[in-house]
C-alpha cells in the first residue's frame, strides 16, 4: 500500500502541474481579451476590411463593417476566465492534498472530480441516445435569434456576421432551413438599389451555393427564387455541425474517454492515499497502545530498585546508630507514622498518575520527585523502625 500511495501522489502532482498551467493560460488569455483591446483592434481591423471585401464582390454592395468588440469578446474572456480559476482550485486542492496528505483537500478533490466524471458520462449519454434532447431547445434558441438579430448579408451585428459565415462555411441555411428567416424582423429583403428592378429575397444570399457575382437579377435567382439545385434552403446548419462533430461516435469517445480515464485515475490514486493514510494512523495508535501497555511494569520495577537500595541503607544506619534514646523513639515513631500515611496516600496517586500519563514530557524529573520526595521519606521511617524493633 505504501510503494502505491508513494506513486499516486507522484501522479496527482505531475498531472495536476500541468492542469494549473492550463489553467494559467486559459486566465491569461482571458485576461488579455478583457484588458488588453488595444493589443488586437489590429486583427480585428483585417476581419472587418475581409467581410467588407467579401460582401462587394458578392454584389450586394458596399458595407461599413463595425463589430461591437464588446458584445463579442466580453463573454468569451469571462468564461475563460471562469475556466480558468476553476481549473486552478481544483488542481491546488489536488496538489497540496497528495503532497502534504491533507485529508480534507483530497476528499474535496475526490467529491469535485466525481462530479466531472459524472457529468460528463451524462453527456455522452445525451449525445448518443438522446441527441433530440439537446438539439430541440439549442435549434429554438438558434430560430429566436435569427428572428430578431439577423440583418441579412449587410448586417454588421456579431448574430448576423456568424450566421453568414456559418451558413457559407457549412453549406447550409437557417437552423433547421430557410423557413427560419420568414420572419427575422431586422433582415432587410428588399435589394431594389442593387438589382436595378425590385427583388424580394425568399433566403438570405449566403444561402445560395453559388455568391452572386454581377448586380443582374439573373445572379439573384438563387436568393429569390431558390431552389435545391442553387440554394441550401432545405439543409439545416444545426444538422450540419452536430452530424459530422458532435454526433460522431469517435470524436466523442476522443473529447470524453481520456478525460474520463485521466480522471478515474486520479480518484483512484486519491483513494490509495487516504486509504493509506488511515492505515498509518491505526498502525501509531497500535503501537502507541502497545507502548502503554508495557509502561507500567517499567515503572513498577524501577519503583522497587529505589527501595531496596535505601533499605540496604537502612540497615546500615540501625547498625551505625545503637545509642537512640527511648523518647526520642517514640516522637519519632508518632511523626513517623503520619508522615508514612502522608507518604503512602502520595504513593498511590503517583501511581494513578503515572498509568493515566504515560507519555510525560519529563519522566526524568518524574522519577526525580519520587526517589527523593517519596522513597527516601519511607526508607527513613523504616531506618527508625528497625532501630526499634531490629530483625532478629
Amino acid at each position: 500500500m505504501g510503494c502505491c500511495a508513494t506513486l499516486g501522489r507522484c501522479v496527482i502532482i505531475l498531472f495536476n502541474i500541468f492542469f494549473i498551467i492550463v489553467g494559467l493560460l486559459f486566465l491569461a488569455v482571458g485576461l488579455f481579451l478583457k484588458f488588453g483591446s488595444d493589443l488586437y483592434k489590429g486583427q480585428l481591423k483585417q476581419v472587418e476590411e475581409a467581410i467588407e471585401k467579401a460582401s462587394k464582390n458578392s454584389g450586394a454592395g458596399e458595407i461599413d463593417i463595425t463589430l461591437d468588440l464588446g458584445s463579442i469578446v466580453e463573454p468569451v474572456s469571462y468564461t475563460l476566465i471562469g475556466i480558468g480559476v476553476l481549473i486552478l482550485a481544483i488542481c491546488i486542492f489536488g496538489c497540496c492534498g497528495a503532497c502534504y496528505k491533507i485529508k480534507c483537500l483530497l476528499v474535496i478533490y475526490v467529491v469535485i472530480v466525481l462530479a466531472m466524471v459524472a457529468g460528463e458520462i451524462t453527456l455522452v449519454i445525451l449525445f448518443t441516445s438522446y441527441a433530440s434532447v439537446l438539439k430541440t431547445p439549442l435549434a429554438s434558441a438558434l430560430k429566436s435569434g435569427i428572428q430578431s438579430e439577423y440583418q441579412g448579408i449587410t448586417g454588421t451585428n456579431l448574430n448576423s456576421v456568424a450566421w453568414n459565415v456559418i451558413m457559407q462555411q457549412f453549406k447550409c441555411c437557417g437552423a433547421e432551413n430557410y423557413n427560419d428567416f420568414t420572419e427575422a424582423s431586422k433582415w432587410n429583403r428588399d435589394y431594389t438599389s442593387v438589382c436595378g428592378n425590385t427583388c424580394i429575397l425568399k433566403t438570405p444570399m449566403t444561402c445560395c451555393k453559388t455568391l452572386p457575382s454581377s448586380n443582374t437579377v439573373s445572379d439573384y435567382a438563387c436568393a429569390t427564387n431558390p431552389t435545391t439545385e442553387n440554394n441550401y434552403m432545405n439543409d439545416g446548419c444545426l444538422d450540419a455541425v452536430w452530424n459530422p462533430y458532435l454526433g460522431n461516435t469517435l470524436y466523442i469517445g476522443l473529447a470524453f474517454g481520456l478525460p474520463l480515464l485521466l480522471q478515474s485515475m486520479l480518484v483512484l490514486f486519491s483513494i490509495v492515499i487516504l486509504c493509506d493514510g488511515r492505515s498509518t494512523c491505526n498502525k501509531v495508535k497500535s503501537e502507541q497502545k502497545q507502548n502503554d501497555e508495557k509502561r507500567p511494569e517499567s515503572v513498577d520495577s524501577n519503583k522497587n530498585k529505589p527501595e531496596n537500595s535505601n533499605d540496604k541503607d537502612a540497615n546500615i544506619s540501625v547498625k551505625s546508630d545503637d545509642r537512640e534514646v527511648s523518647g526520642e523513639i517514640s516522637i519519632v515513631g508518632a511523626a513517623g507514622l503520619a508522615k508514612a500515611a502522608e507518604m503512602s496516600a502520595m504513593n498511590h496517586n503517583s501511581k494513578k498518575y503515572v498509568a493515566k500519563n504515560q507519555t510525560s514530557p519529563e519522566p526524568k524529573m518524574a522519577s526525580y520527585l519520587r526517589k527523593y520526595f517519596i522513597y527516601s521519606p519511607l526508607s527513613r521511617f523504616r531506618s527508625k523502625i528497625n532501630k526499634i524493633y531490629p530483625k532478629p
